[in-house]
């Protein structure tokens, strides 16, 4: 007797109905080993809301082993919600778990919890951003601080920058501890927070310390000599970009080699475009040999002894120019309150 697909399909939905009440019966039993198998089954069956329940319940079973002061299990339940749901109070539970046992930094365990937050963060961060309620906008950026701020203690750059950022846009802007960071990255040769930094002293220079537009330019500088020894279109891109602001914060040997690179810059753009003519010269030549050929053709197996054992006399006239311009980007409508600064960052302890 032959099964129909609904019957088949019925039998399915049993067995899985089966499977999903086992499996919770041995979670409130204690084996919490079943936790992660009934996550990977609602997740393959696309039940998001099961996900959520679960998550949550897990959450409070891990609170509860943690009270008992069975950490293992509590501990363990905290890793499952941080790394399949993505839980944020999972998170910082355990982060901070992590740092008071003092778990090496290199630590696999560490580094996964990190990175599981930073994609979280990242995700708040660019919710916040496009989001156009005042309210949910600001408790996305709260939740990207609370994570980021963590990140950083361990010493991410992208994390110091991306949390001056949140701190900048934030429902209570804090400019003086996003500058603070800012320049913490810069000094950490992060490129977007040198960027960001030199706007902010360009628009409010008047009351920024000469020694500060001084540390700016030479980090700029040794920048633009980093990334100058590097190929590539984009890095010469940035390297013009660099020289241009330390040159623009007083920098003399910058103003120099932004000099020689126009010139340069110059030189390839002017052969490029010599070349590009010739070539175009080129294509309407054989277009026109193309036609007396077709207008005259030659006769089959007949061999033309005029062309034989000559080469080639023109040579490979493609060139590609190796530089790019760069147009300024209209600087934003910011304005900081800024103080004579003296960075501390024993906050973060980097």
């Amino acid at each position: 007797m032959a099964v129909s697909k609904s019957d088949l399909s019925a039998i399915t939905e049993q067995n899985l109905q089966k499977t999903i009440r086992s499996y919770k019966r041995a979670i409130r039993n204690g084996d919490i080993h079943f936790t992660p198998k009934l996550f990977e089954i609602y997740a393959q069956n696309g039940m998001n809301d099961e996900v959520f329940a679960l998550s949550q319940a897990t959450y409070g079973l891990a609170l509860y082993f943690i009270k008992k002061k069975d950490m293992e299990k509590g501990i363990a339940l905290l890793e499952y919600t941080s790394s399949l749901c993505g839980d944020l109070k999972s998170m910082l539970i355990l982060f901070d778990h992590y740092a008071l046992n003092r778990l090496r930094k290199d630590d696999p365990k560490f580094l996964k919890l990190r990175d599981n937050m930073y994609k979280l963060a990242s995700h708040y961060q660019a919710m916040a951003e496009i989001n156009t309620d005042k309210e949910i906008r600001f408790q996305f950026y709260d939740k990207a601080i609370e994570l980021y701020y963590r990140i950083a203690i361990l010493g991410s750059n992208d994390a110091i920058y991306k949390l001056a950022q949140c701190y900048e846009h934030s429902s209570t802007p804090q400019y003086d501890t996003a500058l603070e960071l800012y320049e913490l990255a810069s000094m950490r040769d992060h490129l977007g927070a040198l960027y960001r930094l030199s706007e902010i002293y360009s628009e409010n220079i008047q009351y920024v310390r000469p020694i500060n537009c001084i540390a700016l330019a030479n980090k700029l500088y040794e920048s633009a000599q980093f990334y100058q020894k590097i190929p590539g279109l984009e890095n010469r891109a940035h390297v013009k970009k660099l020289y241009e602001l330390a040159a623009r914060f007083g920098h003399v040997e910058a103003r120099e080699q932004l000099f020689f690179l126009n010139i340069e810059n110059q030189i390839f753009l002017s052969l490029s475009l010599a070349d590009t003519k010739q070539e175009t010269s080129l294509t309407k030549v054989d277009a026109r040999t193309e036609e007396s050929k077709s207008a005259n053709p030659k006769p089959i197996y007949t061999e033309d002894k005029t062309s034989k054992g000559k080469e080639n006399q023109f040579p490979n006239t493609m060139a590609i120019n190796r530089f790019g311009v760069l147009s300024n980007a209209n600087k934003p409508n910011f304005e900081i309150p800024c103080r004579p600064l003296e960075i501390n960052i024993s906050q973060l302890g980097c």
